[in-house]
């Protein structure tokens, strides 16, 4: 019995030595990965500029359409490290000192270190300021945008040296201007910074650091050259990663190749997520050339080879030798090679492919660089606004439809087209067989000398030649004080309507341009007020002038005013031509501002 017992206290005694070595070996496999992880964590603030801002600057908002200040085409400075590898914080004007990184990317950061160069010096973590950069919609750049509070958690693991725990959210103070999921930004932001209290001592940093949430891996690959060059000498640089052999000084970051031997390398490398914002780069630099190749097309390719300078790289886990590769991809095209044997890469070629549907598009006319545009369609319609629709995100509502002739089935027509274009539908609309055949001698439209911004349509019509000239020309009468002329420019579209009686005979002429709005897509549209003038009439939206046709050279015409409609009618001598003028400012405009 006593055998037994010893027996099952062995046994017990076995298997409770079992799960001690088990799990002495979890814990110690996992202190491994730790280790593991934090070698070959990546300080993705190697890849940024150290740089200090102005505290009290906390936005830059000036539109794509006006001139930036000298101060704002620099907003911030570099910080540079002197020969020890400090650098200090630099003081702004309120005694408030600033420094932070800057990215050419958006970064995913979840962890930033400050290391100072005295512990004495750390101020309170309280007394810090975190921002980051950031613009409406994610749509920022370097110059535009504001700055915001980063929401930090502070420790301080040592003395000398303070961790920040990023929770980075953006609180939209307006909707999105982009609501297509594959236009969104990538998380994270370009710039951040930190603001320290006023002090007068100034504070000296050892470094900067910040961490990204990517994930991080180690790969070994091999590089070599074609016929190896005995002298050519190469230096490798690495962007979004590390170099972790060989290394140039313990840089980890640039390393030399003597082209005339394979080079092996090993290095850390994030594994791509959506937004690729840590994408690792090799930057080749040769004597007469330089060239970079990613690291995902290596993993994912299991090679890379860069023809016109001979390189090829393998993944030295599973290695491909050149001349296997070769044969892999003989007869192969490269994508330059198949672009230019497509049938649009010469003008009859591209001829044979077109689309005849192009030619019914609208043009949209506007000054350079100005936010207001004139959509003007095939058939002479004039879609405008009388508002800045650009800023409230939405298409203009206003339109001027002509109608040449004295045929009325056309009035339903036009309405019926400027419904659909105000609904989004048929745009642009290929016209019907019927209404293509009796359009080909009687409508032309073409550039006003073949590349002039001006849209010229031709109308036979009753063997009269209607003509309307559409253009958008500046008007500077109300210029506003210390801003530059280009950018100052009220835009004004110009309709200018001619008809010409070609034939021996007087003959019956009628131009009717009617202005009608829509304010959405259920409601019928509305009719502005339209009154006589002095020289001609004048068109009045809200109180505010819609458009001014003017009629002082159209004699023998009488003008008429029905309803949303201006009418120019009456008989044309033979041999005769006369014409009307439509202006539509592109600002607002009392109604009476129109002489």
């Amino acid at each position: 019995m006593k055998c037994i017992k010893t027996a099952l206290i062995l046994v017990f005694a076995l298997i409770l030595l079992l799960k001690t070595n088990s799990a002495w070996s979890v814990a110690a496999n996992m202190v491994n990965l730790n280790e593991t992880n934090d070698k070959v964590a990546v300080d993705i603030a190697a890849f940024a500029k150290k740089m200090t801002w102005d505290p009290a600057c906390r936005q830059i908002n000036i539109s794509r359409v006006e001139e930036f200040p000298p101060e704002y085409v620099f907003p911030g400075k570099e910080v540079i490290t002197d020969s020890r590898g400090l650098f200090t914080v630099p003081v702004w004007k309120d005694g408030q000192a600033c420094i932070g990184r800057e990215w050419l990317e958006r970064r995913d950061i979840k962890r930033i270190e400050i290391q100072f160069f005295q512990s004495e010096r750390v101020p309170a973590a309280g007394d810090i300021k975190a921002d980051f950069w950031h613009a409406p919609s994610g749509h920022e750049s370097m110059w535009q945008g504001k700055w915001l509070p980063l929401d930090v958690t502070i420790e301080k693991p040592a003395a000398d040296k303070l961790v920040f725990d990023v929770h980075f959210e953006i609180k939209e103070d307006e909707p999105k201007r982009i609501a297509w999921k594959e236009f969104e930004p990538a998380p994270g932001f370009m710039k951040v910074r930190f603001i320290f209290p006023a002090s007068d001592k100034p504070v000296k940093l050892k470094n900067l650091s910040a961490y990204s949430k990517s994930s991080w891996q180690t790969i070994e690959i091999a590089i070599e050259q074609e016929k190896p060059d005995e002298k050519g000498q190469a230096e490798i640089e690495i962007y979004n990663g590390r170099i972790l052999s060989p290394s140039d000084n313990d840089s980890q970051i640039k390393c030399k190749w003597d082209m005339s031997k394979k080079l092996k390398m090993n290095l850390c490398y994030s594994q791509l997520q959506q937004h690729k914002s840590d994408r690792t780069i090799l930057w080749f630099r040769l004597p007469e050339t330089a060239f970079g190749v990613a690291i995902e097309d290596l993993v994912s390719n299991g090679c890379v080879y860069v023809p016109y300078i001979s390189v090829f790289m393998t993944k030295a886990s599973d290695p491909i030798s050149m001349s296997e590769y070769r044969a892999k991809i003989a007869g192969r095209q490269t994508v330059l090679e198949r672009v230019h044997e497509m049938p649009d890469q010469t003008m009859s070629g591209a001829m044979k492919v077109f689309n005849d549907i192009q030619n019914y598009s609208p043009t949209f006319l506007a000054l350079v660089c100005h936010n207001r545009k004139f959509h003007v369609r095939r058939s002479g319609i004039i879609n405008y606004s009388t508002s800045d629709y650009l800023h409230r995100g939405k298409m203009p509502k206003d339109f001027l439809i002509p109608q040449f002739g004295a045929h009325k089935d056309e009035d339903a027509a036009r309405l019926f087209e400027a419904q659909s274009f105000n609904r989004g539908l048929a745009y642009p609309k290929r016209p019907s067989p019927q209404q293509s055949e009796r359009d080909k001698n009687k409508v032309h439209r073409h550039l006003h000398g073949d590349w002039m911004p001006i849209q010229v349509l031709e109308i036979k019509e009753d063997g009269l030649i209607y003509n309307q000239r559409a253009f958008v020309a500046p008007w500077n009468k109300c210029p506003k004080p210390f801003k530059p002329g280009w950018t100052n420019q009220q835009a004004v579209c110009v309709s200018e309507f001619t008809i010409e009686n070609p034939q021996a005979e007087p003959a019956d002429a009628k131009l009717t341009l009617s202005f009608i709005s829509f304010q959405d897509q259920n409601r019928p549209p509305i009719r502005p007020n339209i009154r006589t003038v002095s020289d001609g009439a004048i068109v009045v939206k809200d109180g505010q002038l819609a458009a001014f046709v003017n009629t002082s050279d159209s004699e023998p015409l009488n003008l008429e005013v029905s309803g949303a409609n201006v009418i120019v009618r009456g008989s044309i001598p033979a041999k005769t031509r006369i014409s009307c003028t439509v202006y539509i400012p592109g600002w607002d405009v009392d109604s009476d501002g129109y002489a």
